[in-house]
């Protein structure tokens, strides 16, 4: 049962040391962020996108790991666009083997951000990457329904993801009928475990959401029937930030060989 881990899970390591480590874990695929994340601790030191020396070191690491790098991530919209720095985090995608990036829409001014990710998207065209757009309440791409009319406008995919779609109050049934209506348009999973319900405190859900992720198994979240509902060939990929691991307290290979464990146990359950 193939399985990925996403770099979030461990996002203050480098991307080296992170594909090493989720080679070992048992991973097929990993994501790699372009440039170090400062939410979660991320040293610009480790910056594959500022420094062709890390570039290099990373690209070694996924060749030695036997991994696959599935998705870039740390693609934004933002008011401070800039169509050469994105056109320069598409070049270091490339060069890791990326064939995709997540893109995260924070413009809050809909008819420059959609003019400008008309830009991206082009560019992204050009040098063979398909754009997958994440929805959480985090970013102005709030839910499923808001992703899908980014994703119909301009062509690409969604990310879906576990813990943003039960915050958002999506249910089973909303999601098998987009599934059903929609085919396609989701283009990959991350996973993660969590109480039920939707978000109530909003700085408690952006704390939750980078740091304080269970694996799967650990909470509420229906993710046996969620994967039951999504396509069987979708990569599915675990999130699993642990806010034990930043703090010392819990070993960052145990916590990966334990979310490996919990993803296994969740393919299998859910017929994968």
């Amino acid at each position: 049962m193939a399985f990925g881990i996403d770099h979030l899970t461990l996002g203050h390591f480098s991307p080296p040391d992170f594909a090493r480590m989720a080679g070992e874990a048992g991973a097929a695929t990993i994501s790699l962020f372009l440039h170090p994340n400062p939410s979660v601790g991320g040293d610009p030191a480790n910056s594959p996108l500022e420094h062709l020396s890390v570039r290099r070191a990373a690209i070694d690491a996924v060749r030695a790991a036997g991994v696959k790098v599935a998705v870039a991530e740390g693609c934004r919209i933002a008011p401070d666009f800039s169509l050469d720095e994105q056109k320069r985090r598409m070049e270091t995608a490339v060069d890791l083997g990326a064939p995709r990036l997540n893109v995260l829409i924070t413009d809050p001014e809909q008819a420059r951000a959609d003019e400008n990710f008309a830009l991206f998207a082009a560019e992204a065209a050009k040098a063979g990457l398909e754009l997958l757009i994440e929805f959480t309440p985090l970013t102005e791409v709030h839910d499923l329904v808001a992703a899908d009319g980014w994703a119909r406008r301009h062509g690409c995919g969604i990310m879906f993801d576990t813990l943003h779609y039960e915050r958002t109050g999506g249910t089973l049934d909303q999601l098998a009928a987009y599934v059903r209506d929609r085919p396609g348009m989701i283009g990959y999973v991350q996973v993660c475990d969590g109480p039920a319900g939707r978000y109530g405190d909003f700085k408690a859900y952006a704390r939750e959401a980078v740091r304080h992720r269970f694996l799967p198994g650990a909470g509420a979240i229906p993710l046996r029937e969620i994967l039951s509902i999504l396509p069987a060939d979708l990569i599915t990929s675990a999130e699993t930030p642990n806010a034990g691991v930043y703090k010392g307290e819990v070993a960052p290979d145990a916590h990966l060989a334990a979310t490996a464990i919990a993803m296994r146990a969740l393919l299998e359950a859910s017929g994968r």
